[in-house]
């Protein structure tokens, strides 16, 4: 994780196991006479194996930043004055980051002047190396620019699509933005809205990434913003993405009782679920609340579970993230006593195994009525399947492509609605 002291970059590693995170020392990310105020996301790059957060130091001469460093466990390396590099010399605000693929990174940020900017960094193999960053930049918008954009990668195209308001016709949009080989790196998409509004900007547009939870094809977009139209909240669309257009779905109110202003609303994608987690600060009562979306594979098609509560405390700040290892979201909280806190989010549980799973239900049946069961050996009807994919049982009886800790192989599939049971 990341996070600002003493108004330097500082970051801190750890483990997860159970409901418990085992943190190791933190450090401090760099040195000199810079005031940091805005972090942008953490951004993982596998090629290279490198951390990379970007920050801002508004109203500094710093201008805006990155630096990054290596993991291995609890342990923090790498990191020094060498791997600072400057992004651009700006009094910049509201930066975000994302992955950009092929060892590259993406930046998005509120430059002096309220002009809306991206550019997209290369990151150095070597443990040495340096984040090479262009001169020049790419204007996204020229005027009203955003306050918080939204960035998402999109490993289908190799395209990145930010999100933002544009105040003067009051609109949140956005744009699908070509990677490229030459100037900042970033060629303008078409500019097109997704959502309008009368008076209450917000900062809250943001974009989620979904891939498909089975089979091959391209992943969809959560796309989410604030609109005082009708019942004023947050709402979110679904997004397929063709060319440089999404075709959205309808809008869904995701709550009525969020603030247009900070903090901003955050999601993170949990591959396990096959869902996008969604945290907010409930503005009637103060305390953080977590919903969960799913996407209808290989549609526009969604649901939304209910409003739950993460922590019944005054929020200031809030973030949420993926663990992998333990197949969990980890939500990271600020109360209004400046304490920063986190609680693990765990999965369903389920008390079936390998040794007690002996098939499928044949039809849907009620308690007390006889059912016929197809074992192993035997075909079970379903639908959505990939011919030739491996499906696994999941904690909640439906069967998916990635295993849980239960390691229940459901059986491989033959056609689209033809499941050979194995068990």
């Amino acid at each position: 994780m990341g996070f600002v002291r003493s108004s330097f970059p500082h970051a801190k590693a750890g483990t997860v196991s159970g409901g418990t995170i085992t943190w190791g020392s933190e450090v401090q990310l760099g040195s000199g006479g810079y005031d940091v105020r805005t972090l942008a996301d953490l951004v993982y790059d596998p090629t290279t194996e490198k951390y990379i957060l970007c920050y801002s130091q508004a109203n500094d001469s710093g201008g805006i930043r990155s630096v990054w460093f290596k993991v291995a466990g609890t342990t923090i390396s790498d990191y020094n004055n060498a791997n600072q590099q400057l992004i651009e010399n700006n009094n910049g605000t509201w930066i975000r980051a994302c992955a950009g693929g092929n060892g590259k990174i993406v930046v998005a940020y509120n430059r002096s002047g309220n002009s809306l900017a991206m550019k997209t960094g290369s990151i150095g193999s070597g443990t040495g190396a340096a984040i090479t960053w262009p001169g020049s930049y790419t204007t996204v918008e020229s005027v009203n620019g955003n306050m918080d954009p939204g960035l998402a990668y999109d490993p289908d195209t190799g395209k990145v699509i930010v999100i933002y308001n544009e105040f003067s016709s009051k609109e949140i949009r956005y744009r699908v933005q070509t990677i490229t080989g030459s100037g900042s790196g970033i060629t303008n998409g078409t500019d097109r809205t997704f959502l309008d509004y009368t008076t209450q900007w917000s900062h809250t547009a943001d974009i989620q990434y979904v891939p498909r939870a089975s089979g091959s094809g391209a992943g969809r977009f959560i796309l989410i913003g604030y609109t005082d139209i009708g019942t004023a909240g947050l709402y979110y669309k679904v997004g397929s993405l063709s060319g440089d257009e999404l075709t959205l779905s309808s809008q869904t109110l995701i709550s009525s009782q969020v603030s247009h202003t900070l903090p901003v609303n955050k999601t993170d994608y949990n591959a396990n679920r096959k869902s996008t987690g969604i945290v907010y600060k409930n503005t009637t009562s103060n305390d953080l609340k977590f919903r969960e979306i799913t996407v209808t594979d290989g549609t526009t098609n969604s649901t939304i579970d209910s409003a739950v509560q993460v922590v019944n405390d005054s929020i200031t700040d809030l973030a949420i993230t993926y663990d992998s290892g333990t197949k969990q979201d980890i939500v990271f909280y600020t109360t209004a006593a400046n304490a920063s806190k986190y609680k693990i989010r765990s999965d369903s549980s389920s008390t079936a195994n390998s040794g007690n799973f002996i098939g499928f239900s044949k039809e849907a049946y009620t308690n007390g009525q006889t059912a016929t069961i197809n074992v192993v050996g035997n075909l079970s009807t379903q639908s959505g399947l990939t011919p030739g994919q491996q499906y696994y049982v999941q904690n909640d009886g439906t069967i998916g492509l990635t295993a849980t800790n239960a390691n229940i192989e459901a059986g491989k599939a033959l056609t689209a609605t033809s499941l050979l049971i194995k068990g």
